[in-house]
């Protein structure tokens, strides 16, 4: 649906859409999900994965996440993650490990 609603709108408009699908810190059960819905639609309308929420949550408990971004890796799928925003300098470290 929102593939078609990007399309729909590079037809109208003469744009180009593509999005970035969104883990989220405090849910890193749905990580793995996420990077496949990216590799499944990387080729269509998606470019790349990212992380956000609250910063103050250690990643590095969740394992979920870093296996997300290593799946992402290996196939070809940018990443990004917020960090630093209003994180102490030691989560964009975290952040620059795992990207």
């Amino acid at each position: 649906l929102v593939n078609q609603g990007l399309r729909d709108g590079e037809r109208v408009f003469n744009i180009k859409a593509r999005s970035i699908l969104c883990c989220m810190r405090d849910k890193p059960n749905w990580s793995s999900e996420v990077v496949e819905l990216c590799k499944k639609y990387q080729n269509d309308t998606v470019v790349a994965i990212d992380l956000a929420g609250d910063e103050s949550l250690n990643c590095e408990a969740y394992p979920g996440h870093r296996r997300a971004y290593e799946e992402a890796a290996k196939s070809g799928i940018h990443r990004t993650v917020h960090a630093g925003e209003v994180g102490p300098p030691s989560v964009v470290r975290e952040a620059d490990r795992k990207s």
